[in-house]
């Protein structure tokens, strides 16, 4: 019969608790009802009072739904710069009006969402949607196992992804490839994390991996079906150059099929490389088939513990070589389990 208030509450995560009336739909039934003398179960909060000091919020889909449907005014949800939103069986989840109603997020988390086959769909302006992701700097996906990409290859909504600094998919299964053509740019990515995508087979198109001037570090972990991080998609490739110039580590780990960072024949240069790890890769044979430019000393891990590892000197070919030879590439993570 009582709600209770939190007036410095910040951070409210709700997980998998169906049977919690965390607050009111639709608050003017509640208004009438007090005036009637209608007593009612009221919610656990009162979301309303709440929400403009709430930082981050935690919530099921069907409760994101009730936000989205009710009367709640436009500037409520004005302080809150983390949403994640899990579990909801939808297969056309309204992520638009999500990102219309929590207009400044700037981290966004879906976890267990049911998407057919991508998450960003076309509709409307394109203009309207830059706007709405124009505050997102964090996307992660957690375990949405029908998605296949994040938009369409030829997709028109390539510049709504030109303000993420930080992109993570993990354990989506049937993700096939996470950065497309270069119709889609990712200018200011600078983290990006591909954790247990067990049919991930490449990573990022060659096109699209020269848009990548920002990024610093790059991690793939358990993508097993993965055969190389850079697939080219241009014909006739003679020496063009690939240029990570801010990239500082790359972390490769358990990829039971890569073979190599790239086929092609591309230069790829790396000026701020310092940290390459190498771990239960057992196919990779080389590098890249084309030519690597590194620092003058790389330090390339290849074990568990920090005294596996050795120096590369402006020659990672070379090094990979010499650990495939010596068969150190096989040995997988400790964590390897997980996936």
């Amino acid at each position: 019969m009582h709600t209770s208030e939190w007036p410095a509450l910040e951070i409210l995560l709700v997980y998998r608790c169906d049977k919690l009336k965390i607050f009111a739909a639709d608050l003017s039934q509640n208004n009438v009802n007090d005036q009637l003398g209608i007593p009612a179960q009221q919610p656990l909060l009162p979301l309303e009072k709440i929400v403009p000091n709430l930082k981050e919020l935690s919530l099921s889909g069907k409760d994101v739904k009730m936000i989205l449907q009710a009367d709640f005014p436009q500037h409520l949800f004005g302080n809150l710069r983390q949403l994640d939103i899990t579990a909801d069986d939808s297969a056309c989840f309204p992520i638009w009006n999500v990102l219309e109603r929590f207009h400044n997020l700037e981290i966004l988390v879906l976890s267990f969402l049911a998407f057919n086959e991508e998450v960003f769909s076309e509709e409307g302006s394109l203009e309207k949607h830059v706007g709405k992701l124009a505050m997102i700097k964090t996307l992660e996906l957690h375990r949405h196992y029908h998605l296949k990409q994040l938009c369409k290859q030829d997709s028109k909504l390539g510049p709504i992804f030109q303000y993420l600094e930080i992109l993570g998919v993990y354990h989506c299964q049937s993700l096939l490839i996470l950065l497309p053509s270069s119709s889609v740019s990712f200018r200011n990515l600078t983290k990006l994390v591909a954790f247990g995508c067990k049919g991930l087979i490449h990573l990022v198109t060659s096109s699209t991996a020269k848009t990548l001037v920002q990024l610093v570090k790059v991690s793939i972990y358990g993508c097993r079906a993965m055969t190389e991080v850079v697939i080219n998609d241009k014909e006739g490739v003679e020496k063009e150059e690939i240029v990570f110039s801010k990239l500082k580590a790359l972390i490769l780990c358990d990829l039971e099929s890569l073979t190599s960072f790239c086929s092609a024949n591309y230069t790829f240069r790396f000026p701020s490389l310092e940290y390459l790890e190498v771990i239960g890769c057992p196919k990779m044979k080389i590098f890249t088939t084309g030519e690597s430019i590194t620092p003058p000393r790389v330090n390339v891990q290849y074990g568990h513990t920090s005294n596996q590892q050795r120096w590369a000197n402006n020659d990672l070919n070379t090094t990979i070589q010499q650990l495939h030879a010596e068969k150190l590439l096989a040995v997988p993570s400790s964590f390897s389990t997980q996936y």
